[in-house]
């Protein structure tokens, strides 16, 4: 008859010592205890299965107790007497573990920042910058946790909606990032095929969004609510440089103060800054170099005019920060940063000044070859008068002075 092994006890299994090499404490029908050299104790299941000895790990002592050991070794052996290898069992539970540990670590935001990485390359760095804040501010707050394979459209509306309320062309723009970031995540098999979003008609049109933008004779009592401005002062500085420059948003927020000469009265927009990724000279007049001399007294060890809050040596202000002062001003749906440059176009033609002039100041590209080579090098005079009447017709407006086009003055 074969041995019957002495069934362990409690005590025995706390108090077996090691010894200079592994030794084994038998429990009976194929469980023991392996007790290694430096004291750590194992629970085993020897068995026989295809014709092949096999060895099953339980667990650890004491973790996993006497009777807990006996119990998984039942089962075990309740698998073995249905066909089923043990050992197969549980790789097959720890691979399927682990795909589903890898799903819930693969979130919307290691999606984004890999698809950010991915295209940044074949972007010009103002749309990179675009594309950064929607992520960073907007998208990665509200949805970066959630796994990339479980995202529902549902979700993704409810974080738009939140950002319509804001600001609808952000809202638009961080629409199109969701449907590309998970095309590229079912691509890379981070999502399964076939699930893409359904993000169709859930924003208002923007043309019924679109804020008006301000006239002539809203600028007296505009101009006077912005000098009483209670946000920070760089802010309310750069919502005027952008009413005196009449630049893209991006590319003033952006700004970096190696891009200005105060001396010549220009700033140098680098073309990888600007949207048709030309390099772009801005004459500033009289009021636009006393306002950076005003905050370069502010000015921290940023490169940039208008540092970020949280990471103030290496990024610039949200381009948002200008739309929600705004807002706080009681302008909301009234004007947005990006529309000062239509105000400024407006009226200076209707004081008579080049179209030529205006449009070169705008930084519009101009789709003829040979015009276009003529003007990138011409009107720098005439930009510089132009821009130097905008500011001082600026000023008479802050005074409240009366409404008008000043078209003699300015031909």
């Amino acid at each position: 008859m074969p041995r019957i092994a002495t069934r362990l006890t409690d005590k025995a299994v706390m108090n077996a010592k090691p010894d200079s090499k592994p030794r084994k404490l038998f429990d009976g029908e194929g469980l023991f205890l392996l007790v290694k050299p430096d004291g750590s104790k194992y629970w085993r299941l020897k068995f026989r299965f295809g014709g092949k000895e096999k060895l099953l790990a339980l667990g650890v002592y004491p973790k996993l107790t006497v009777a807990a050991a006996r119990i998984e070794a039942a089962k075990a052996r309740k698998q073995l007497a249905g066909g089923i290898d043990p050992t197969a069992e549980r790789r097959a539970i720890k691979e399927a573990t682990a795909a589903e540990s890898l799903v819930m670590h693969n979130t919307f935001e290691r999606a984004a920042l890999a698809w950010y990485d991915f295209k940044k390359a074949t972007w010009a760095a103002a749309t990179a910058r675009k594309a950064d804040e929607a992520l960073r501010i907007d998208l990665i707050p509200s949805i970066g946790s959630r796994p990339i394979a479980e995202l529902t459209s549902p979700e993704v509306v409810k974080a738009l909606q939140a950002i319509e309320k804001r600001s609808p062309h952000m809202a638009d723009k961080a629409r199109q990032y969701c449907g590309a970031i998970v095309r590229y995540a079912i691509r890379t098999g981070l999502r399964e095929d076939g699930r893409s979003l359904d993000l169709r008609d859930i924003l208002k049109p923007l043309n019924e969004a679109r804020p008006a933008t301000l006239e002539a004779n809203d600028l007296p009592d505009f101009l006077k609510v912005l000098d009483r401005y209670k946000g920070a002062l760089q802010t309310r500085i750069a919502i005027k440089l952008l009413m005196l420059t009449f630049v893209r948003p991006s590319e003033l927020t952006g700004a970096a103060w190696a891009e200005f000469d105060l001396d010549a009265a220009e700033w140098r927009v680098p073309a990888e800054r600007m949207k048709m990724s030309q390099p772009h000279i801005v004459p500033l007049s009289g009021q636009a170099v006393r306002l950076l001399k005003e905050l370069q007294v502010v000015a921290t060890s940023s490169p940039y005019l208008f540092p970020n809050e949280r990471a103030p040596k290496s990024q610039p202000m949200a381009r948002d920060t200008l739309s929600k002062a705004l807002r706080s001003m009681g302008y909301q749906g009234r004007v947005t940063p990006h529309r000062f440059r239509t105000m400024a176009s407006t009226l200076l033609n209707e004081m008579g000044f080049h179209p030529d002039w205006i449009e070169r100041q705008l930084a519009h590209k101009e789709t003829n070859k040979i015009r276009a080579a003529y003007n990138r090098a011409q009107y720098m005079t005439e930009r510089r008068r132009m821009m130097q009447h905008w500011s001082d017709y600026l000023d008479g407006m802050a005074k409240g002075g009366k409404v008008h086009t000043l078209k003699s003055k300015a031909a």
